[in-house]
């Protein structure tokens, strides 16, 4: 099996993986205990950004790894030499 084919194969599966990671991540923000500290339980609006679950970040590092392996992978099928045979 040719380099590039195994490596076409592991992008595609890790792409599929991140993205299921993705998808069923529970949706909402991680609680970290931003309320915990005194002076801003009292506070009446709630900060305007959120997190992502842990489930998230993985998913989202898996499908980052995944595309910088099909970056290696088209590389590598683009730059091979051919052999002749003469």
């Amino acid at each position: 099996m040719r380099l590039s084919s195994i490596l076409f194969s592991a992008s595609a599966l890790l792409i599929v993986t991140g993205t299921v990671l993705i998808v069923t991540a529970p949706s909402g923000t991680e609680g970290f205990g931003w309320f915990a500290y005194t002076p801003d339980s009292e506070s009446i609006s709630t900060p305007g950004w959120t997190l992502m679950s842990t489930r998230q970040l993985v998913g989202w590092s898996i499908c980052w790894l995944a595309s910088l392996i099909l970056a290696v992978a088209v590389t590598h099928r683009l730059t091979r030499r051919r052999h002749r045979d003469d």
